[in-house]
């Protein structure tokens, strides 16, 4: 007889089937498609960083202007495109569904994780070619960047498990998610500093939890940049967490109708 498998196991082993199989869609639908799937980000962030950083000659005090926003753009991508593909995971994978071991969080967990493993590329060949230009790199603080990075996966990967399901019962309400997700941008401190806002608009912007993190990404880089003292990692890190609980809460109210699409 063949020995029980573990919850976990069969959740590990579902999930690396899953991040292949997306792996290899993503990069096989198209001649070179794994060169434009890495290309297109740099190119959409380079391009912000020389219009916003250099052309418009910003400058910010105690941080590389370039670095700064390109930082922020990639920390606010990870976040968008986690959700924006894990809330289409659903719908994409409907017919894994016929196999019992493979559940709806599986295959929103399975881009995730993808999302995070291309986005770690694009940054690392960001820093690469800020470093060729003579731009110091070196984090200061490389465990805040980091946890600062792992909220912005989970709060991504939480929105993705809402808006999943309202995909599914409320097409609209999804519709209107990715329409929001526009303005967000410009109210997540994207590419700029929190501290260059009037002290009221900043008291407005600080209920975003998205401009911790991007914040604490660039406090961690610059060891000389000095944001509003009310940033930190505790209250986007609720946040995740409570939207996380919501989602899977969702997904578990309502995994019959997920699944028999």
């Amino acid at each position: 007889m063949h020995a029980m498998r573990s919850s976990l196991s069969v959740f590990l082993s579902v999930g690396r089937a899953l991040v292949l199989r997306e792996a290899v869609t993503r990069l096989s639908t198209e001649r070179a498609g794994w060169l434009w799937v890495v290309l297109e980000p740099v190119e959409h962030v380079v391009f912000l960083m020389i219009v916003h950083g250099v052309l418009q000659h910003h400058a910010i005090s105690g941080a590389d202007t370039p670095l700064f926003i390109g930082l922020g753009v990639l920390g606010f991508f990870l976040m968008r495109n986690i959700t924006l593909r894990g809330m289409d995971a659903v719908s994409a994978n409907s017919a894994l569904f016929a196999y019992r071991q493979v559940r709806a969080v599986d295959t929103i967990v399975a881009r995730a994780v993808l999302e995070a493993l291309l986005s770690a590329v694009v940054g690392a060949l960001l820093l690469a070619g800020c470093a060729l230009c003579g731009i110091e790199i070196t984090p200061s603080n490389l465990l805040t960047s980091l946890a600062a990075v792992g909220v912005l996966w989970l709060t991504g990967i939480g929105l993705a498990f809402l808006l999943s399901v309202a995909a599914v019962l409320v097409p609209e309400l999804a519709q209107l998610a990715k329409m929001a997700l526009t303005p967000l941008y410009f109210f997540s401190a994207v590419m700029f500093p929190v501290d260059w806002l009037p002290r009221p608009m900043r008291d407005v912007l600080l209920w975003n939890p998205l401009v911790h993190s991007l914040e604490s990404i660039r406090i961690g880089f610059f060891p000389a940049y000095h944001a509003d003292e009310r940033i930190g990692l505790l209250y986007p890190f609720l946040a995740a967490i409570i939207v996380c609980a919501g989602g899977l809460a969702l997904q578990v109210r309502y995994r019959r109708q997920l699944v028999a699409r």
